[in-house]
């Protein structure tokens, strides 16, 4: 105050050389921020409280084979994204809505947390397989992990009670593989027979953003609207 300054645009106008004789070596920087400039990085402070994935589908699933392997490929895309930011959850919240559009989720805590795709498949096919049977079809299914923390280090227990290295081993190497060839590169039969059915029938648009413009270039029609039409 007694050179003068007293507000942050007192600092940006002052004077180079009064700055310097009060401030030193930092006058320069010290009033770039006074100014409002910053080149440091901007570190969020808000945690992330959970990783989750869905996919909305174009025709409704009722079929076990069908939405678990739709389950399977979003289990792997929150597996990757956790083990990218170094996360794994403690809880496995399965998501699903109805033709109505009324939202159903179920979920189960862990005894440790996982950032695992097959545990999370495992956990995630038990909360669906309550779901399903009758005349019960969905439009919309999603997998996420919540109470997020860094990896607990030890193998979960399979629903079975055996562990799970030869799986975690596994995972690892299919990892390694979608690393350098991508996702497509490697895929479980239960994935592969539904992505390639013969039918062709496109019952799903995949929630990720980069997926959605290639399946939505042109209109979808069921291959059965045709059925029984002849040309006359």
């Amino acid at each position: 105050e007694a050179a003068g300054i007293a507000s942050c645009g007192d600092l940006v106008t002052a004077p180079t050389v009064q700055l310097t004789g009060i401030l030193g070596r930092r006058a320069g920087a010290i009033r770039d921020l006074a100014a409002g400039i910053d080149p440091r990085a901007v570190t969020p402070e808000r945690d992330v409280k959970s990783i989750s994935s869905e996919t909305t589908f174009i025709k409704d699933l009722g079929s076990a084979a069908a939405l678990e392997a739709e389950l399977e490929v979003l289990c792997q895309k929150v597996s990757t994204r956790l083990k990218a930011q170094n996360l794994a959850g403690g809880r496995v919240t399965l998501k699903l809505k109805r033709p109505d559009h009324r939202i159903l989720t179920r979920s189960q805590t862990l005894s440790s947390r996982t950032d695992k795709a097959h545990m999370l498949f495992t956990v995630g096919r038990a909360l669906l397989a309550g779901e399903l049977g009758g005349r019960r079809r969905y439009r919309l299914l999603g997998i996420g992990a919540e109470q997020l923390g860094p990896p607990d280090g030890v193998s979960l227990l399979d629903l079975a009670g055996d562990t799970d290295a030869r799986q975690d081993s596994l995972e690892a190497a299919i990892d390694d593989i979608h690393g350098r060839l991508g996702q497509d590169a490697l895929q479980s039969g239960r994935v592969f027979t539904r992505q390639h059915r013969p039918e062709r029938d496109p019952t799903r648009q995949r929630a990720a953003l980069e997926k959605l413009d290639e399946e939505d270039d042109g209109p979808k029609q069921d291959p059965s609207d045709n059925a029984g039409k002849t040309s006359g």
